[in-house]
């Protein structure tokens, strides 16, 4: 569960707090361009990452590689996601680029190692722009399933407790195999995904009313990505993801602690063992969030159940 941003990011001061989670979904996202590529191994597609099946995917046949996509006008985006891919395991790099006439590129994201195959969401200032390319470096050619760019739902409230961080949330079906007298003779797993639920209080009317109907339709027809609480991580060309405390969010380099809401050194960790699990979802709902009254003010809550898609 991986975010990233670029070394310089600064958050647009109309922006919510990164404390609050960002959504990317199907009615915020581009579509209908065109892609292109550096090259496609056999079997693969080069187009496969502009839908949300993850078992359609795009193989580069030689690294460095490059997947281009061109919208059909110029579009803000402030956001990259990417899910079902094998960027980690295979040691791979990536950069984010843009372009409004398709030959001078302006870089928003640095070359930053993956660390591993968890989705991925990368956020950055925003761009107007049509032309969109993530470049690839390293020496195994990844998979990749979906890759999408856009603007992010910004929840107008963060989440302030009991939320089960869904890299933690791991949902296994196990089917154990036993003879008539009760002897272990085996098991086999069917299915390990991740599953939690995001539960937000004290949303007014005026921003359900506005932002609420397209995540529900758009959670209707496609997956989504979430990211909790976006704040506290930082990758740079510098860093490396190995110096990250476990479960990512607040990392050290050396023995320094960095916050990104402030991207200040700080003398201690930021929590009190050093850990914030740090949560991105690409997954599922199989029940349309519906928003209601709490009786105060106008005030709203909503919940959104997320079932996870595994990477392991």
């Amino acid at each position: 569960m991986t975010v990233i941003y670029p070394a310089s990011y600064t958050k647009p001061a109309a922006d919510e707090p990164l404390t609050h989670s960002r959504i990317a979904h199907s009615e915020n996202w581009l579509s209908g361009g065109t892609v292109s590529v550096s090259t496609t191994a056999t079997g693969f597609y080069a187009d496969a990452p502009t839908n949300t099946l993850t078992y359609e995917l795009w193989k580069p046949s030689a690294l460095p590689a490059v997947w281009s996509y061109v919208h059909t006008t110029e579009a803000d985006v402030d956001y990259m996601c990417i899910a079902a891919h094998t960027l980690g395991s295979t040691g791979c790099n990536i950069s984010v680029d843009y372009s409004t006439d398709g030959s001078s590129w302006t870089e928003v994201i640095g070359s930053i190692s993956i660390p591993n195959d968890e989705p991925i969401f990368a956020i950055f200032a925003p761009v107007t722009a049509d032309y969109f390319r993530l470049n690839i470096t390293g020496s195994v050619a990844p998979t990749i399933g979906v890759i999408k760019f856009g603007k992010a739902l910004q929840m107008q409230r963060p989440i302030y407790g009991g939320h089960s961080p869904v890299r933690t949330a791991r949902q296994t079906i196990l089917r154990s195999n036993y003879s008539e007298t009760g002897e272990y003779l085996g098991r086999s797993k069917q299915r390990t995904y991740h599953q939690t639920q995001f539960d937000w209080q004290n949303l007014s009317a005026v921003w359900v009313g506005t932002h609420w109907p397209t995540l529900q339709r758009a959670v209707e027809a496609e997956p989504f990505w979430i990211a909790w609480r976006p704040e506290r991580v930082q990758l740079t060309t510098s860093q490396n993801p190995d110096d990250w405390v476990v479960y990512g969010g607040v990392w050290s380099d050396a023995g320094v602690w960095y916050d990104s809401a402030t991207w200040q050194d700080s003398a201690t960790p930021i929590d009190a063992y050093g850990v914030r699990y740090h949560d991105v979802s690409f997954g599922v709902t199989d029940a349309v969030p519906v928003p209601s009254n709490q009786g105060v003010r106008d005030l709203m809550s909503v919940s959104l159940s997320v079932r996870s898609r595994g990477y392991d």
